[in-house]
């Protein structure tokens, strides 16, 4: 997730949560595909409205693989609202689904994705869930292509692009696929560091700065950014005080406010562990300071958490 080569209250019971994602499910289900983006897009484009959108990290891979086809698959049975996946290219060229430089935490082989080639890439398999010393299944590292036609007409997609010189490939598959309107690109890089190429992109799909509580007063950025016309802000926060003072200036110029509850340096130590176990006290108290996105790996328990609490 943030990871960029170029700089960078009470228990959710069994019940309440099989309930959650039954609604939840069943609403995505009854909706038309094509309906389905349009409202993702304008209730993203809206700003805060009330409803939290949920963004599952690496896809929906707890009962998958990260990365993988079926992991996004098991994000639209869900009802998650985007997916965030990770693009690296092969040495020959492909653009393929991989977090780490390497393939090793995830299959059974060795070496870097950009030393690879495709050929050599497509004989590995995918280990469980997010590797290391899961079993091997018989999921393959997908393409980008392939994932986003997994993705088309059903989810918005985040992509981790972990090399600038990506972009542009990028959205050629994303034309390809007819999925461009699905697309968020984010960055960490200020307005007058953006490339050329990298500010094409983002007009052409939907885009979010990422804004660290380092940068001073969230207004500022909001000011700079204002000329890209970005959707939302991602925010990187060390304390909660910092989000409760600064919070209503994203919200005061109607976009959402993207948060992570992944690691502790992400969200002032609020993190998933705790969230599944006190989740009005952590994601909870986040929406109460202004959060609008919320990314997880925990999609499913979020989703009926949200659902229970009538945040959807």
């Amino acid at each position: 997730m943030l990871s960029f080569s170029w700089t960078k209250g009470a228990c959710v019971t069994a019940l309440v949560t099989i309930l959650g994602l039954v609604l939840g499910a069943a609403a995505v289900q009854a909706q038309p595909v094509s309906s389905r983006v349009t409202d993702l897009r304008k209730t993203f484009m809206h700003g805060a409205d009330g409803r939290v959108l949920v963004t599952a990290h690496r896809a929906c891979w707890q009962q998958t693989s990260e990365n993988s086809v079926d992991a996004i698959r098991q994000c639209v049975a869900l009802g998650v609202d985007i997916v965030e996946i990770d693009v690296r290219r092969t040495a020959d060229g492909e653009l393929v689904l991989m977090h780490d430089e390497t393939v090793d935490r995830m299959t059974e082989g060795h070496g870097a994705t950009t030393e690879l080639s495709f050929a050599e890439i497509r004989k590995l398999k995918l280990r469980d869930a997010n590797g290391g010393d899961q079993p091997i299944t018989k999921r393959a590292i997908p393409t980008l292509a392939e994932a986003l036609e997994a993705a088309r007409g059903h989810v918005l997609v985040n992509l981790d692009i972990k090399d600038p010189a990506l972009y542009e490939p990028a959205l050629q598959v994303a034309v390809k696929t007819g999925t461009l309107d699905q697309i968020l690109f984010k960055s960490p890089a200020r307005p007058q560091e953006l490339s050329d190429s990298l500010k094409v992109a983002m007009a052409k799909t939907l885009y979010m700065p990422i804004v660290y509580e380092r940068n001073g007063p969230l207004n500022t950025s909001v000011e700079a950014y204002k000329v890209l016309n970005p959707i939302a802000y991602e925010l990187v926060f060390d304390t909660l005080e910092f989000m409760k003072n600064n919070a209503s200036a994203v919200t005061q110029a109607k976009r959402r406010l993207w948060v992570n509850t992944l690691e502790p340096r992400h969200s002032a130590g609020i993190v998933d562990a705790a969230a599944v176990k006190d989740p009005a006290g952590t994601w909870g108290q986040l929406i109460g300071l202004g959060a609008s996105v919320i990314q997880t790996d925990k999609p499913a328990e979020l989703l009926a958490y949200l659902n229970a609490t009538k945040k959807r």
